[in-house]
């Protein structure tokens, strides 16, 4: 005798029992899936960057100029082109000029000629936390410079000398200060260029030798400066960038005299169709 009905029960009960588990795995798994994806959008990720903002002229902001100029004995110095900055275009100038010679019966001949513009821009970070600033500028400038001995003469039978010197320099300052807190950051990095000759002729006991000197650093090229500050959201901060130029030249003499020395130093940042630039500042 054949038994069919409880064992048709048995492998049915199976069956279903066996369907029910997939579908519970199948909802578990999806429920896993959703929750996960819902925990990705709802927390931030840990570590991203905070994004920055590239500024470019026209710029708010303003803008402070100084000049300088000093003459001692046969000697001039000018601020050619004199220094501006247009918060418009970003676009800013500055020149110095210097000479010394010897024409007439001074013993010391100088001259030194200075300037500079300072642009201030205020700012408002938009979050609180470590932030970099990049502030980008592009040069365009020239210098020279001529330090002519002539002839030196001495007129003492123990020491003289005569003295030429010319020397030429740009620097730039950048820094931030919260106006908060009065607290002032520097940046990581500068920029600055220099050079200079010397042409010195010295006699001591009847006997002279000459040297001539050339010294020199950095170039007149476009140059970054970047500068890190934890800053807080609640503050107002001020970025502050200054370019300036120097030029010197003198004529010294000591117990003696020169015919036809001369010196000369120039550096320009011409404005013309292709001037120096603020280009951009990178903020958080």
């Amino acid at each position: 005798m054949t038994i069919v009905g409880p064992l048709c029960s048995t492998r049915s009960s199976a069956r279903t029992s066996a369907q029910r588990a997939r579908r519970l795995q199948k909802a578990v798994l999806s429920g896993s899936l959703v929750a996960a994806v819902l925990l990705l959008v709802v927390l931030p990720t840990v570590g991203a960057a905070v994004p920055t903002v590239s500024l470019s002229a026209p710029y708010t902001g303003t803008v402070a100029i100084h000049q300088a100029r000093s003459n001692s004995g046969c000697a001039h110095a000018s601020n050619v082109p004199a220094p501006s900055f247009n918060l418009s275009s970003g676009a800013g100038a500055l020149g110095e000029r210097a000479t010394a010679w010897t024409v007439c019966s001074h013993a010391t001949n100088s001259g030194t000629a200075s300037s500079s513009f300072t642009v201030t821009i205020p700012l408002s970070p938009r979050v609180s936390g470590a932030h970099e600033f990049i502030v980008n500028w592009s040069v365009v400038a020239s210098g020279s410079g001529v330090a002519r001995l002539g002839s030196c003469l001495s007129h003492s039978s123990f020491s003289s000398y005569c003295s030429v010197f010319a020397n030429r320099s740009a620097w730039e300052q950048t820094y931030l200060r919260d106006r908060t807190t009065g607290a002032t950051y520097y940046p990581t990095n500068g920029w600055s260029y220099y050079a200079s000759r010397l042409n010195y002729s010295y006699c001591s006991s009847g006997s002279c030798s000459t040297i001539v000197t050339t010294s020199g650093a950095g170039s007149l090229s476009s140059f970054s400066i970047f500068l890190n500050a934890t800053l807080n959201a609640s503050h107002r901060y001020s970025l502050v960038s200054e370019l300036g130029a120097t030029a010197e030249a003198s004529v010294d003499v000591y117990q003696s005299s020169s015919n036809n020395a001369l010196a000369t130093a120039v550096i320009q940042f011409p404005l013309g169709p292709s001037p120096s630039k603020l280009v951009s500042i990178v903020v958080p």
